[in-house]
Parts: structure tokens; C-alpha cells; sequence
């Protein structure tokens, strides 16, 4: 079960990729693409910028492997040179690439940067970028400086050269270290929010920490501002809460664990880590008793058969539907108002073809 569980968690990170150095950061799914591959026009791009030791490759790990990277691990990782560029395309949804930059890019003042043998023109590099992450390290005084004025650079140029580019600050590494006095601790928290003072307001703000679940949360938000069919996949997910009387719900690419959609409440951290951890159960379960391999032809155990409903000690239930390859709706219930599953998977299964139909250009049915 062991062995089938770690193939099936390969094949949900997704493709066939080829491998780099761990100390990269990546311990697989790397990729140092050439020229043709970065100017593909289907895809979005999500860069990943900062100074050196910012932990960009540590989150860029985190998420990439469905959080399934030890956090202790990324101790390890090094700083790398060239442009390591991670293709996404697993589920229907959305299809993009996640930018590692290195930090010598950002603490050489920009310019023009370097892919594999071909020289990357700066006004084309940001030219081809949907969203930009920088990245700040809360630990130190360092980051009221040398981040700081780099960011004020960064933002300056990038904004010139694309004005319609998003661009989002994860202030990062802001977990409490448990062997600092409270002394120590206070004056992280100050940096932290000076930093914040710092920062210019029209800028959207992130507290991250690989040691929690903040990192895939913050990647999420940012990557579903990405997908297409947001403002309608929102809609859907709003009447399908209504139908069902659920309290929450959201859309996960079970390949990185981000969420892709949610309806209109206020995203819950809690519930989105527990959809986390209970992915990698159902993963497990549908590893063991799915179909070999996978009845929709992808090789994915998780396939259009699959569902769960999972009931929690305080009789919260959770309802796990495949709603497309890769992708699984995820919702809450409160156990009281679990009384008609059979009218829950009815609605499940209304809401998948409402799903298909958008992704493939037909209006949802109603």
C-alpha cells in the first residue's frame, strides 16, 4: 500500500519532469526550460522574486508538492543561479508556470536574465508575467533595508514596463521560533511590522510560514485570481451552498493542494487545512480501492467515480466529489443539516456538469 500510495502521490504532483539537485529545493518536478517553453501563450505565469535566502525555493517546494515536502528539509536547500521554471498543468482549470528567479537577479538591480544559453530581455521577461510574489524575509533588520528598497525597485520597474501585472508581497518565515526568548520574540514581531508600515498600501499584503499552512493558503489566493471562470465558478459554488445548505466550500487541484475556487463567505484557514490533510486520505483510500488505472484514461486513481463523505467528532461532515481530472470539491456541512445525501450527490453531480460546461465553452446548466 506504501509503494501504491507513493505512486499515486507522484502521479498527482503530475507529468514527467526532469530531476535537479535537491539542494535546489526541488526534489522533483524541476525544470530549466528553454526559450520555446517560456513563450508559450496558453499559460499564466506566477514569478517568485526576493533577495537571496528569502525562502522562495522553500515555497516554491512547499506548494509544489502538495505540502508533502518535510519543512525541516528546505534547511538544506542552496541558493541557485539559473531560472528554474515549474509547468502546472495537471487539471482542466488552469494551466500555468511557477517562476523561480534567483535572488542574484533582484540584488543585481534587474536587467535582463539569463535562460540557459538565450538572454531574457527585461522588458519582455515582465511583459510575460501574470502575477509576481515578492518575497521578504521577516527575520532581521536586513529586511527594512536591503528587501525593502529592492522591492520599491521591483515594483517601480515592473509596474512601468506591464501596468496590468499583480503584483503580492509574502512577508515570510513570520512562524515563532520556540527556542527564542520573549524578548527575541517581541522584536521579531516589531521587524514584522514595520515591514508592514513599509510596504505601499495598493500592494496585497501575505504572512507566510512553511511551518503551517499559510504558504499553500496564500499561493491559492493568488493563483485562483488567476483562473479564467473565477467571478462564474463562484456563482456556481454560491448555489450549490444554498441547494445543499453548505457552510463552505472549495475547489483543490489535488496535485498541489491549492484551491483553484471558493464561494463568496470568507475563506476559512482552518477548514482549507483540514480539506489538506483530508486529501491525502482520500488519496490513500481511492489508492486501495479506485480503479487501475483510473477509469477516465489519465492514470489517476482519483477519478470521476470517485466520492467521500467524512464524518468529524462534532458531527461536521465533509463531502468529497470529483468534479474534473485533478479536482475535487470539497464542502462542509453541519451534521444536522446532512439529512438528504442522495439530494447532496444529486446536486454534486448537477454541479460537475456545470463545471464541463464552462471549461468547455457551453453554458452551465441551470
Amino acid at each position: 500500500r506504501a509503494q501504491s500510495a507513493a505512486l499515486l502521490r507522484a502521479r498527482a504532483a503530475g507529468g514527467s519532469m526532469h530531476h535537479a539537485s535537491v539542494g535546489c529545493g526541488y526534489p522533483d518536478r524541476v525544470m530549466i526550460p528553454n526559450a520555446q517553453q517560456l513563450m508559450s501563450p496558453d499559460v499564466a505565469r506566477v514569478a517568485l522574486m526576493g533577495r537571496s535566502k528569502a525562502g522562495k525555493s522553500s515555497i516554491a517546494a512547499m506548494v509544489l508538492s502538495g505540502r508533502r515536502t518535510n519543512p525541516h528539509d528546505t534547511l538544506l536547500f542552496h541558493s541557485h543561479h539559473p531560472l528554474i521554471v515549474q509547468h502546472v498543468t495537471d487539471n482542466e482549470l488552469l494551466q500555468y508556470q511557477i517562476w523561480d528567479i534567483p535572488g542574484s537577479y533582484v540584488e543585481q538591480g534587474m536587467g535582463d536574465l539569463m535562460c540557459g544559453d538565450k538572454r531574457l530581455r527585461e522588458r519582455d521577461l515582465f511583459r510575460m508575467l501574470s502575477t509576481i510574489i515578492y518575497v521578504v524575509d521577516s527575520q532581521g533588520e536586513s529586511a527594512l533595508h536591503g528587501d525593502l528598497a529592492a522591492l520599491e525597485q521591483c515594483v517601480n520597474s515592473v509596474t512601468a514596463m506591464n501596468p496590468s501585472i499583480n503584483v503580492e508581497v509574502f512577508i515570510h518565515k513570520t512562524d515563532d521560533d520556540m527556542f527564542l526568548t520573549q524578548m527575541q520574540l517581541a522584536e521579531r514581531r516589531s521587524v514584522v511590522e514595520k515591514v508592514l508600515d513599509a510596504i505601499p498600501s495598493e500592494l496585497t499584503t501575505h504572512m507566510t510560514s512553511i511551518y503551517d499552512g499559510s504558504t499553500l493558503e496564500s499561493m491559492s489566493r493568488v493563483v485562483s485570481k488567476l483562473v479564467a471562470y473565477r467571478w462564474a465558478l463562484q456563482d456556481l459554488l454560491d448555489d450549490l451552498q444554498i441547494a445543499c445548505s453548505f457552510e463552505k466550500s472549495f475547489i483543490l487541484d489535488i496535485g498541489t493542494r491549492l484551491y483553484l475556487a471558493t464561494d463568496s463567505t470568507p475563506p476559512s484557514m482552518d477548514f482549507y487545512a483540514l480539506c489538506v490533510e483530508l486529501m491525502d486520505v482520500v488519496l490513500d483510500m481511492t489508492t486501495v480501492y479506485g480503479e487501475h488505472p483510473g477509469v477516465d484514461g489519465t492514470g489517476n486513481f482519483f477519478d470521476n467515480m470517485a466520492a467521500a463523505n467524512v464524518q468529524l467528532d462534532n458531527g461536521t461532515v465533509i463531502c468529497v466529489r470529483q468534479v474534473g481530472t485533478f479536482l475535487a470539491l470539497m464542502s462542509m456541512v453541519r451534521g444536522d443539516n446532512y439529512t438528504k445525501p442522495a439530494q447532496v450527490e444529486f446536486n454534486q453531480n448537477i454541479f460537475r456538469e456545470g463545471i464541463q460546461a464552462l471549461m468547455g465553452g457551453r453554458t452551465p446548466p441551470s
